[in-house]
């Protein structure tokens, strides 16, 4: 689907409340969402299919005994690198759009205003490329850099109403007419001259932002806002007035208001194919950053670091080492990877449940949501050697730029699909030996705690903040919220209609229950109908309604029959809803059946240790009653 949109509902400088809104909406939405459209659903008690498999794993069975009998020209053919569509591929350098800043600009004082500047003219410039259209290559320097130019962004998005507001009090584009197609960078700059107190820039960095601005191209921009400052003051003032506000954030909606996320502990996982020695690791983090481990039952403070006891090989840091750690060598060199907690939890629940059930074969992340957590998710299966390959779908048009960040980490055990999952033929030969999904489709995020981090960790994602902050209600939005809806139901369903697939485990960071619960109990719900009824079928135990219809036969006189001598038609229709009672007492193999348990636990003792709605992720697992392997159908066969 490529980038989704998220409509989000309040009324500028008013008081929008974001989970009143969508909640509303979606369960409006949902019943459409779940038609009655047919399905291809093949279940594992199929004779074909089991016939089918059964002599796929003859010849498996028979190629290995070849191996076994000392055939080594097969095992060195066998194991030649394959040409496969996923295989790494460089990537070209980008062109950076601005020169790094320099270090005396770095150590600069921030000048007083409305609120503290976070962000340099350098910021600013690569802000600049990133809203220019189409956007501009941008580098950065290390991951803090990153972070601060794309939290400028979102609070220049968060304001965009008030700042476009005091722009048409002053018919700013009444005399600027040319500068329309360039509102994102007016709303950038307009937002930097506000907290600047509407004063001149530092004599220190004048002449870098004349020269940096005019290589983006938004000098025009900032030469006409600057002319125009004073009487932007004015309806800025005239705002805060009219609403009692004593800054432009109190003019925001309540939920986006406040500061942006970012204060709480900053989690890395450890990347296992830089790190071989955990032991060494840990000297280089206490050296580094003249740290002592705590136990992770103790508060962390600026001097202390923990290891996290319910996600494997991932280290915890107190909020103000942030900015060390992204400029640290264990960051650049990708021995640590920066990954907000909630979106580890689900790769560490997947891990444990596949290992716990001892499958083997290959498995899938049915959306890219982060390239970081599709990396974490292959570096922990790495560990579990029955797990042959970790397929993630749904990159689209960063495929490469996906790959590329993979390679870079080292992950050899990943293939990255730009295709859908739900737009594969079921048929492929890459999904005859899945075993298990990680469904994370596209969701409202509603639940996110640090949507900067979020935006970071999918490489820097300006639709996500679009996502955030979008503010009016719309057709096109309503139609976005069920697009997303219903590609978390075919997600669902088409993971649930492979018969070598023994359990699904589902991720959103929502807080809305109809793509939460909701969703994972009506598909759930609707594949073991359609389970059901198959098994009706073969035993013949339909539940027919016959509704006579009269049709009329007409002779060759072109005479209508008398009415006595109409035939009757049979339609036949079969409601599953009326007649529940009935097709629970058909038999129906466990294999066939969907169930809802409980997670598997992470803690090693607690069993209710983590608490979910404070992580900001959602987790439901969906398995079949009884889970099989491929194998056991060359025994039952």
């Amino acid at each position: 689907m490529g980038h989704h949109q998220l409509w989000v509902n309040f009324s500028s400088l008013g008081e929008g409340n974001l989970s009143a809104v969508l909640p509303r909406m979606m369960t409006e939405m949902v019943d459409g969402v779940f038609g009655e459209e047919p399905y291809d659903l093949v279940l594992p008690s199929d004779d074909v299919w089991q016939t089918k498999i059964y002599y796929k794993l003859v010849e498996k069975q028979r190629l290995e005994d070849a191996l076994e009998q000392g055939e080594m020209w097969l095992q060195q053919e066998l194991s030649e690198p394959k040409l496969h569509d996923w295989l790494i591929q460089p990537k070209k350098k980008q062109i950076e759009c601005s020169p790094p800043i320099r270090n005396a600009e770095k150590r600069r004082k921030r000048e007083a205003g409305p609120g503290p500047i976070t962000w340099t003219v350098s910021d600013i410039s690569k802000a600049g490329c990133i809203l220019a259209q189409p956007p501009a290559p941008t580098t950065f320097d290390d991951e803090q850099e990153m972070r601060r130019v794309y939290t400028l962004i979102y609070d220049v998005f968060r304001h965009k109403n008030v700042l476009t507001q005091a722009l048409n009090d002053i018919a700013f584009f009444h005399f600027y007419p040319e500068l329309e197609t360039k509102l994102p960078h007016i709303w950038l700059l307009f937002y930097d001259l506000y907290h600047r107190g509407f004063k001149k820039r530092e004599i220190a960095v004048a002449s870098l932002a004349v020269k940096l601005f005019k290589e983006v191209g938004v000098w025009e921009v900032e030469a006409a806002l600057w002319e125009w400052r004073t009487k932007l003051a004015a309806a800025v003032a005239r705002l805060r007035i009219k609403h009692s506000a004593l800054s432009l954030s109190d003019l925001l909606p309540t939920h986006l208001r406040g500061e942006t996320g970012g204060g709480g502990m900053v989690t890395c996982w450890i990347n296992l194919k830089k790190i071989k020695n955990t032991l060494e690791l840990k000297q280089q983090i206490e050296s580094e950053f003249s740290l002592t481990p705590v136990d992770s039952t103790r508060p962390l403070t600026p001097t202390t670091y923990t290891w996290d006891k319910h996600c494997p090989h991932i280290v915890v840091f107190h909020s103000s080492l942030r900015s060390a750690l992204a400029r640290s060598r264990l960051i650049k060199s990708h021995k640590l990877v920066v990954q907000d907690r909630s979106f580890c939890l689900g790769p560490a629940t997947f891990y444990k449940h596949v290992t716990d059930l001892e499958l083997a074969g290959s498995v899938i992340q049915t959306h890219v949501n982060s390239p970081r957590t599709t990396a974490y998710l292959a570096t922990i299966l790495s560990q579990n050697e029955k797990i042959k390959k970790l397929m993630a779908f749904s990159a689209g048009g960063r495929k490469l730029e996906y790959e590329t960040y993979l390679s870079r980490l080292g992950m050899t055990n990943v293939a990255v699909f730009a295709d859908r999952l739900i737009d594969v033929s079921p048929d492929a030969n890459y999904m005859e030996e899945v075993v298990a999904v990680f469904a994370t489709p596209p969701n409202s995020y509603s639940a996110v705690n640090d949507p900067i981090d979020l935006v970071c960790s999918r490489g820097g994602d300006l639709s996500m903040l679009e996502i955030l902050t979008e503010a009016e209600e719309s057709e096109e939005g309503r139609q976005r919220v069920f697009r997303i809806l219903d590609e978390q139901r075919k997600t669902l369903r088409f993971a649930m209609s492979r018969p070598q697939i023994q359990f699904v485990l589902y991720e959103t960071h929502s807080g809305i229950d109809a793509e939460n619960d909701g969703m994972i109990q009506r598909t759930v719900k609707e594949v073991n109908k359609n389970a059901k009824l198959h098994h009706a079928t073969l035993q013949g135990k339909l539940v027919v309604q016959i509704y006579p219809e009269p049709i009329l036969e007409i002779n060759n006189n072109s005479e209508k029959l008398d009415e006595n001598e109409q035939k009757t038609s049979e339609s036949v229709k079969l409601s599953m809803d009326s007649d529940e009672k009935l097709f629970e007492n058909i038999p129906v193999p466990e294999t066939d059946i969907f169930d809802v348990p409980n997670l598997p636990h992470l803690c090693p003792s607690d069993t209710s240790c983590i608490n979910y709605v404070k992580e900001g992720c959602f987790l439901a697992l969906v398995q079949r009653k009884v889970c099989s392997k491929l194998s056991d159908w060359i025994i039952n066969i």
